[in-house]
């Protein structure tokens, strides 16, 4: 018997999802049945199952809680027309065949426990526990499958019956799994294996000495490169098991897999840092340009970031994804000229709080360093007046935002080295409006490139063409990483 949901509020709304089986689950993340993906929502928020035609829904534990009608519930039968709050969305239950069904009918169906005849007493000795019994299952690590392992039936062997001797045996029977003693084993030349093994060794002494060299020299490299290969793994182990918060790294570091490196809290970081993770460099006196990623973000507050203690920005919401390569623009006035700077994201639920785990994650790419033009007010006051007209026309043409965005970072830069009361407004204006444009393109793409997933995934191929070949007209500089992602997924797909 199937159902089905209506998506009221919230992502995928007035979209229908039916559905023709057991259990469904309802989340953010791509391993539920329904993705719904808002921070409001949890990684496995609920679940609907079908109980013998009556419809119950379930909070699977979500941080925002699951209301029905209103009303908070953590297990409900569902009626047709019944309305399911989760975070920020709204859902509809469309009910199915069996769906009228009400709580009172399920529980009347349900058989009334057999009466157990009393258990004899345990004899004395024995332990009162039933070594058969299942330990509690260990809950699945994040980000894994959850595997349902069946029970395996047992039952009491029947007692055997006795052998009649046999007349020709001369040895004492031995239990299975038992070993003999001293005086019991067979003389011999040993079991199977130690012959195997005899037989080797003589075959080795026969070899010549110079081939026997060689093979002893082949052994022993293989033996170095196990025990290098563990130390390696065992400093990756150890990487991901201590906390290395209150230890600093270098920008662009990698990995054994010569991917860069990743610091946080969660699957798939390889440098476990619970609350931070600091990155120091050397500045001169040029424009610095952080670039970074990150990932497990649920909201905006979630991860600062700092440079040399005092906040510059925050990382986007990324939920259960990595971004593309983000680039931010250190502000010099709070840079340190030729000495040690330090820029450092700091994760604010699990800052002081101990018992805290949020999953989070950030790589630091690298941090660039261009060298600034000398101060020329005529210069600025021509890109910035540029700067300004692009900026007004930016919806007429794709390009036009991100053509404003790069007129207004050379204005600020032309007076970047001038003293600051000879700088003048256009300076600070010019800044504020580069970075908030530059803000606007990255939720621009972001959208743009779910969107694009989207149509690929009902094979709504030629619409996502089109998207890719916007994206790569909206950021037209062939070096930016956003236009090189949107042209090779083009190329993925075929132009």
């Amino acid at each position: 018997m199937g159902f089905s949901i209506r998506v009221l509020e919230g992502p995928e709304k007035d979209r229908v999802f039916t559905f023709d089986r057991i259990e469904v689950t309802i989340g953010r993340t791509v391993d539920n049945d329904v993705v719904l993906p808002d921070p409001s929502i949890s990684r496995q928020h609920m679940s609907i199952r079908d109980k013998g035609g009556a419809y119950i829904v379930k909070d699977l534990g979500s941080s925002n809680g699951t209301k029905v009608n209103g009303k908070v519930i953590r297990e409900e039968v569902l009626k047709t027309g019944d309305v399911i709050v989760a975070g920020n969305v709204k859902l509809r239950f469309e009910g199915g065949s069996g769906a009228a069904r009400s709580e009172r009918a399920v529980r009347a169906e349900r058989p009334a426990p057999r009466a157990r005849p009393a258990a004899p007493a345990p004899a004395a000795g024995k332990a009162r526990s039933d070594p058969r019994a299942a330990a509690p299952a260990a809950a699945p690590a994040p980000g894994k499958p959850i595997i349902r392992a069946q029970r395996m039936r047992t039952r009491k062997a029947e007692p055997e019956k006795a052998a009649a001797p046999d007349a020709e045996a001369n040895e004492k029977t031995v239990a299975p799994g038992t070993k003999r003693s001293g005086s019991e084993k067979k003389k011999g030349k040993g079991g199977p294996r130690l012959q195997i093994v005899t037989r080797l060794v003589e075959r080795f002494r026969a070899l010549p000495k110079r081939i026997r060299m060689l093979v002893l020299a082949g052994l022993g490299l293989l033996v170095v490169f196990l025990i290098l290969a563990m130390v390696r793994g065992g400093k990756q182990v150890i990487r991901q098991m201590t906390d290395h918060s209150n230890e600093e790294f270098a920008p662009g570091e990698v990995n054994s897999n010569n991917d860069f490196m990743t610091f946080g809290s969660g699957p798939n970081i390889d440098t476990l840092c619970l609350t931070k993770a600091v990155f120091r460099f050397k500045y001169g006196n040029g424009r610095a340009t952080l670039v970074y990623q990150a990932g497990m973000i649920d909201n905006l507050q979630e991860v600062a970031i700092q440079l040399n203690g005092i906040e510059i920005g925050h990382p986007p919401v990324t939920l259960d994804k990595w971004t593309d390569p983000i680039f931010l623009t250190l502000p010099r006035k709070h840079l340190l000229e030729n000495d040690i700077n330090r820029v450092t994201f700091v994760n604010t639920v699990n800052f002081g709080n101990p018992k805290a785990k949020e999953g989070w994650g950030v790589a630091v790419l690298g941090i660039r360093e261009e060298p600034l033009p000398q101060a020329d007010p005529v210069k600025a006051k021509e890109a910035f007046d540029l700067a300004q007209q692009m900026d007004k026309n930016r919806d007429v043409a794709l390009p036009n935002a991100y053509r404003a965005m790069e007129s207004y970072r050379r204005a600020r830069d032309f007076l970047e080295l001038a003293p600051e009361n000879q700088r003048g407004d256009n300076y600070q204006e010019a800044s504020d409006r580069a970075e908030q444009l530059d803000a606007d393109l990255n939720r621009r793409f972001t959208d743009l490139m779910f969107t694009a997933e989207k149509e690929l995934n009902y094979n709504r191929t030629p619409k996502a063409r089109t998207i890719y070949r916007d994206l790569m007209m909206i950021f037209p500089n062939p070096e930016d990483p956003r236009h090189q992602r949107a042209k090779a997924k083009l190329e993925e797909i075929g132009e």
